[in-house]
């Protein structure tokens, strides 16, 4: 698993602060050993792993007061890249406990909100009755770009000039517009209503799907496959996958 970790007051390493968050509780005979909260974050806000962390530890930061221990791990090996943040239900200074209370939530989501909207996240209003389908647009929207990921690495693959490109990228209902300053992509196959942005299909390296970078991996090629030709290798490919499962 690939995660960055850091932690407070810890005199052990971040991935082992639990054990000390149990020992200072256990000396106050605490109930609630500790508190577990995750921020989560969509690819299209390219944001760094290392944004990520520091919105983090300014989240805990703030709605602990910095008197509390905590430990940080920012999952990176998915495609939402999501903080997990632990701390502590003693506090340092005073020795009472954090009280979690029916507001707390709220609190903690408006500082979270706060810190990742300074650093260019998305903020998408929470409300009890459309979470659920915001929650499965951003599903499908990540299924279409998967689907075109597969398509432009297959296109790279076999065409020869960002020209055949474009023809290629036609027949396996693939819209470009390399007119803007982020190529945009969109499945023409699919009931897809907007437009993808290069720069979220790669969160490691935004520029890979714009046309300076598609045209300098093209020049590598020496293929002379027709259009039908690759629509039908396309296909077989994607058969053969759907075989398998």
């Amino acid at each position: 698993m690939s995660a960055l970790n850091s932690g407070k007051n810890l005199t052990l390493n971040p991935e082992t602060g639990l054990m000390e968050f149990d020992m200072s509780s256990l000396e106050k005979n605490n109930a609630t050993l500790a508190h577990h909260l995750i921020q989560s974050f969509s690819p299209e806000d390219n944001l760094t792993p290392e944004e990520i962390h520091e919105i983090g530890r300014k989240t805990v930061l703030k709605l602990t007061g910095g008197n509390h221990e905590f430990v940080i791990t920012t999952h990176t090996d998915k495609e939402h890249i999501h903080n997990h943040i632990i701390f502590n239900s003693t506090n340092l200074v005073t020795g009472n406990y954090f009280r979690w209370q029916k507001g707390t939530k709220r609190i903690f989501e408006q500082i979270s909100d706060k810190h990742a909207s300074k650093m260019g996240a998305k903020i998408i209003e929470k409300s009890p009755k459309n979470s659920h389908t915001k929650y499965t647009m951003w599903q499908i929207e990540n299924i279409y770009q998967k689907k075109i990921n597969q398509r432009l690495d297959f296109l790279i693959e076999h065409s020869t000039d960002i020209e055949d490109f474009k023809r290629k990228a036609s027949a396996l209902n693939l819209s470009c517009n390399f007119d803007v300053k982020w190529s945009t992509f969109k499945l023409t196959d699919e009931p897809q209503k907007k437009n993808t942005r290069s720069r979220s299909l790669s969160k490691k390296d935004p520029e890979r799907y714009n046309i300076e970078r598609i045209t300098e991996r093209l020049k590598k090629n020496n293929v002379a496959l027709t259009v039908d030709e690759v629509l039908e290798r396309y296909e077989e490919k994607n058969y053969s996958k759907k075989t398998r499962l």
